[in-house]
């Protein structure tokens, strides 16, 4: 809401899914339009792209794990920048990170020195940054591309 996305996709599991339904409702509200899809199996977010490809269309996507609430000073402003960004530009992703000391519970991002993401690990042991993965990202529009199990197989 606060990088002015008015259209929110929501995935859950079969068994979240009326919980969050009676929670957040069915109608416009909080300023945004709310859509639901059930992804039966956890295969992971990539296959969110899969499931909600007709909705996000031709239009670039933000992803947020539900398990994440994002708050702060200056979040809209980051936000905004973002989306404008990737909107301009059509071809930008942003993964967002966070500084922790204990990295053993998380997804670790790899920065060079231009901020620009070269490697992610997943729970790995000698790891390269100290920067875990949020649960935010923004995507362009080939992310829906990239999701599909084709794409790992060429």
């Amino acid at each position: 809401m606060n990088a002015g996305i008015h259209n929110i996709f929501i995935v859950f599991t079969p068994r979240d899914m009326p919980r969050f339904k009676d929670l957040l409702g069915e109608d416009y509200q909080f300023g945004v339009n709310l859509t639901y899809a059930v992804q039966p199996s956890p295969y992971g977010p990539s296959e969110a792209f899969i499931i909600d490809a007709d909705f996000i269309g031709d239009n670039n996507v933000a992803m947020e794990l539900v398990d994440n609430i994002f708050v702060g000073h200056g979040l809209k402003k980051c936000l905004e920048a973002v989306v404008k960004n990737t909107a301009e530009s059509g071809k930008d992703t942003t993964v967002f990170g966070y500084y922790v000391d204990e990295l053993k519970h998380f997804s670790i991002v790899e920065f060079d020195a231009n901020g620009t993401t070269i490697s992610i690990e997943e729970k790995h042991v000698q790891l390269k940054s100290n920067y875990c993965m949020t649960g935010l990202y923004c995507y362009d529009n080939r992310m829906v591309e990239y999701a599909k199990p084709e794409a790992f197989c060429t």
